[in-house]
This record gives structure tokens, C-alpha cells and sequence, in this order.
């Protein structure tokens, strides 16, 4: 295990992606005991770059191999985000005042959630440059969220598959999961597959790769 460090003068960081090249993206605290993180890249040498927060917040989440990168930062309120070689831009939300983007595959397309009005209710969306951002409904609920996303354009996720009031779901970088949900597959034309679980009542699916494979935490 390799420290990849900070960005001066915090002393916490964490790491969410890594591309091919071995460049690194996650968020690092710039202040001891603060409370606002900044996305970062870090490259093969370690050599860590501040990718700029929009006001004061930024965290990235996933890199591709162009070096695109997405995550979320506070533009005007919290919004899904991508990096680009011209600096940040902000690919908006569905209706509400928060997104976050989650994962990148190589065209560039994004997959994350976010709310759809300000009631706390939360959409998996997946974002084109052709279509923009769109919402990927759900498995019968309330909430939704995405996870992962491949070259073809297939995003996973966990879903509601009942009407569940008092549940939310959170940003990734919350750490929280929402209870109850399953995991799910959408694809372009056929929409939202509910991957079920082994029993238990709870699944959530996070990456999924090019041959369709992907990887689930069942209950």
C-alpha cells in the first residue's frame, strides 16, 4: 500500500477512482479538522493537483481514460460535475438542487443521481452529451440511485421497489446506502431490470465492466 497523500495543509484524504494510466481522483481535506474537501488528481509520480471547487466544496468520483472526471461541487448548491481540460463544468439536475456523478465510462457519459424537485426525492440518472441528463425511474418506489456505468451506456444501481416515505437516499460521499432497495440494470430501450437479492430483502449493485459483468452487496 502506497500513501498517495494530501493536499497541503490538511492531513485527510481518500481516493474513489483510478484509470488506466494509474491516475487517482478523490477529495482531500485542505484544512486540519476542516470541513471542506477538494477533488484532486493524483498521477503516477503521487504528485497531487487541486481540481478547484466551483464556491467552496468539491469531491471526484470516478476518472476515465481521457482524463475526464466526475463528482460533485458546490455550483450555487451541490451539483454533479465534470473535469475537463478547460476546468469544471456543471451538468446540472433533474428539477431538485442536488446530483452527483458517481461514474464515467470512456465516451464521456456519466451516471449518478439526483433529486427531482426539493422534496428529498432522489432519481439514478444517466448524462449524454446528446440527451443531457435523464432520470432512469424505478423499480416500482420512491428513490432511486446509480452506481456504475459501462462503454455500452448500461448504468447499475439499488432502487426502491415499494413506496418507502420515510427512506432517502444520500450522496456516495455520505457513506450511506438506502435499506430495503435492490439492485438494479438499466439498458437503453429496455429500461430498469430488477436484479433481485438472496433473501435477505436488500441489494445494491456498484460497478459493472464491458462484459456486462457487475458486482452487487447482497442481502
Amino acid at each position: 500500500m502506497t500513501d498517495v497523500g494530501v493536499l497541503p495543509p490538511g492531513n485527510v484524504s481518500s481516493g474513489s477512482g483510478i484509470n488506466s494510466g494509474g491516475t487517482i481522483c478523490g477529495y482531500s481535506y485542505v484544512a486540519e479538522g476542516g470541513n471542506a474537501p477538494h477533488a484532486f488528481l493524483a498521477n503516477s509520480a503521487l504528485v497531487l493537483t487541486d481540481l478547484g471547487t466551483g464556491d467552496d466544496f468539491s469531491a471526484a468520483f470516478d476518472i476515465n481514460d481521457h482524463g475526464l472526471v466526475t463528482g460533485q461541487a458546490s455550483l450555487s448548491d451541490f451539483h454533479a460535475c465534470l473535469w475537463t481540460s478547460t476546468g469544471i463544468r456543471d451538468i446540472g439536475t433533474l428539477g431538485g438542487n442536488r446530483s452527483v456523478g458517481r461514474s464515467i465510462n470512456e465516451s464521456g457519459q456519466v451516471a449518478g443521481e439526483s433529486e427531482i424537485d426539493n422534496r428529498d426525492v432522489t432519481r439514478a440518472f444517466r448524462f449524454t452529451e446528446d440527451q443531457g441528463m435523464i432520470s432512469l425511474g424505478t423499480l416500482g418506489g420512491v428513490n432511486s440511485s446509480a452506481y456504475g456505468i459501462n462503454n455500452s451506456g448500461q448504468v447499475v444501481g439499488e432502487s426502491d421497489v415499494g413506496p418507502s416515505p420515510n427512506l432517502q437516499l444520500r450522496s456516495r460521499f455520505t457513506d450511506f446506502s438506502l435499506f430495503g432497495t435492490h439492485a438494479f440494470l438499466w439498458t437503453e430501450g429496455i429500461g430498469m431490470r430488477d436484479l433481485d437479492h438472496l433473501g435477505g430483502g436488500t441489494s445494491r449493485a456498484t460497478p459493472i465492466n464491458n462484459r456486462d459483468w457487475w458486482l452487487a452487496a447482497v442481502d
